[in-house]
């Protein structure tokens, strides 16, 4: 299965500082980041173990931008199960 890689992912956003990229897209991109494998773990759980529904519990869900990207990309990703 997936596994977040905090070591890249801080050489990622090292990386990023050390270019001179402004803080505000290095935090969307580590945003995104983080979605994106929400999204990728949901999927792998419903068809390795044939869940039904998955809940995402924590304090992130409070950041009204992260939860509404979040539900979008989640959308996307059950339309696409869908259709195959």
């Amino acid at each position: 299965g997936s596994v977040l890689d905090l070591k890249k992912s801080f050489a990622s956003v090292l990386s990023y500082k050390l270019a001179g990229v402004e803080d505000n897209i290095i935090l969307y991109s580590v945003f995104e980041s983080i979605i994106d494998f929400f999204v990728i773990m949901t999927d792998e759980a419903k068809k390795s173990a044939d869940i039904k529904k998955v809940f995402i519990v924590g304090d992130m869900l409070g950041v009204k931008p992260f939860t509404a990207k979040l539900k979008q990309k989640l959308k996307k990703a059950e339309a696409k199960t869908r259709k195959l």
